[in-house]
């Protein structure tokens, strides 16, 4: 059976009365569940158009008795057809800099963040990190209407329905995936109060990312030093402690401190330091 490249708004959408929309892995990247470092975002960047235009392959695993299905990506997923949504991808500045962490996950030094790269590696079923995002539909502006995605559902969507639904399903098959598959790391981007509460929630950390304080600097390493800052938590699953760091959303704007040499040596350092970054 072919695994032909789909949209992640035909395999996860319509809605159905069988299925739920918001316990799937719709709107995330995926990439590699087997992967110790996993990063979590808010949501994609976009509207219903390219929902329905981007693709992905899916990888089917078994999941408390029930199908999930884990995007990943490869050349196939890239078309002449949609070339200049497409585009959008390969020059995405997040996604960028997030191939430049990776590759500082691989040691990899010499390699670059080329188009092959972006295509067949950052999300691919082999690459060094496992991507989710928080919230399943794309958005031009984080919180903002989702009104064009209303005639999809057969209830009313509105703001406070969608985030109640991600946080009764969606945040608790993050937490069941991160109970079977047991990352070292698990990375939050958003230095945000509102999104400091929406990732606690999502990963199951007791003690939130501090909601009143400010968040902690850097000191051991010149390149972790330039970010605005970090929270940092532990998540216990079984014997095992996950590292949980919430940072700066990945941008090189608004005083985040990224760059691509920021983002891939302090992928090098957090491998050199086992993940226990201070």
């Amino acid at each position: 059976m072919t695994n032909t490249p789909t949209s992640q708004y035909e395999k996860f959408l319509p809605e159905s009365p069988t299925k739920n929309f918001f316990k799937t892995l719709a709107g995330c990247d995926g990439g590699n569940i087997d992967a110790k470092i996993w990063v979590i975002g808010l949501e994609w960047y976009g509207n219903i158009e390219l929902f329905q235009k981007w693709k992905y392959k899916y990888e089917s695993i078994k999941l408390n008795d029930e199908e999930i299905l884990i995007p990943y990506r490869d050349q196939d997923c890239f078309s002449i057809e949609y070339s200049k949504e497409d585009h959008i991808l390969l020059k995405n500045p997040f996604d960028n800099l997030l191939a430049n962490f990776a590759i500082g996950l691989t040691q990899q030094k010499d390699e670059v963040v080329d188009v092959n790269f972006i295509k067949n590696t950052l999300y691919g079923k082999n690459s060094p990190i496992f991507k989710l995002n928080l919230f399943p539909l794309p958005r031009k502006r984080f919180n903002t209407s989702i009104d064009e995605f209303g005639e999809v559902f057969s209830f009313k969507l509105t703001k406070e329905v969608y985030k109640n639904k991600c946080i009764n399903f969606r945040f608790r098959l993050f937490q069941d995936l991160i109970k079977k598959y047991n990352p070292d790391v698990i990375i939050c981007l958003g230095l945000g109060k509102e999104s400091r509460k929406y990732y606690s929630t999502a990963i199951g950390i007791e003690s939130p990312f501090g909601e009143t304080s400010d968040p902690h600097i850097f000191k051991k390493n010149e390149y972790a030093a330039k970010l605005k800052g970090y929270f940092s938590s532990e998540l216990s699953c079984g014997d095992k402690k996950t590292s949980v760091y919430n940072l700066p959303f990945l941008t090189s704007r608004f005083g985040m401190g990224w760059n691509n040499e920021v983002a891939r040596n302090f992928a090098i350092w957090g491998n050199e330091m086992r993940w226990a970054l201070k």
